[in-house]
């Protein structure tokens, strides 16, 4: 892509400079996991701004700002595979299939050495962190074309 085309289209289009390369897409059936809050939230509302279907999914505990939202939301337990089946299963059906999901869904450990973590703390961390993510990811769960998990560490600066 020339300097002059990425200009061009920046003019039409004002976040493509900041993003050369990518397209808008639209029509799209998506499930955003983490969508109550932070980058979740951000995303689903893009996605969904963007002329997509969104389905969110989080916490059963989880708040939900504008529970009017026409955008259906979900209960999701990232750590229990049939919790996330059961999400994946309903955001399908509600859809009529899924193209993209993506997974906000994940913890840090305190940041302290082993010796000092609970092996409660650790489970915690890898059920959420490594196999929710699977589980989102497992073929026989996710029937979407396309997988996004954004890195950990940019997911926990949007928690706070």
């Amino acid at each position: 892509m020339s300097i002059e085309s990425t200009t061009d289209r920046a003019a039409q289009e004002p976040e493509a400079a900041a993003y050369p390369g990518t397209r808008q897409t639209s029509n799209l059936r998506c499930l955003v996991v983490g969508a109550a809050s932070g980058i979740g939230q951000a995303t689903a509302e893009r996605l969904s701004g963007n002329g997509n279907r969104v389905v969110g999914a989080d916490l059963p505990s989880a708040h939900w700002p504008g529970q009017d939202s026409k955008q259906p939301q979900l209960s999701i337990d990232i750590a229990d595979p049939h919790s996330v089946r059961d999400a994946v299963d309903q955001a399908a059906a509600l859809l009529g299939g899924l193209d993209v999901v993506v997974n906000t869904e994940g913890i840090l450990g305190k940041g302290q050495p082993s010796s000092e973590e609970t092996f409660e703390e650790f489970v915690r961390l890898v059920s959420i962190n490594l196999t929710g993510a699977f589980a989102l990811s497992w073929p026989r769960t996710a029937s979407a074309g396309s997988f996004i998990s954004p890195p950990l560490r940019a997911r926990k600066a949007s928690r706070g």
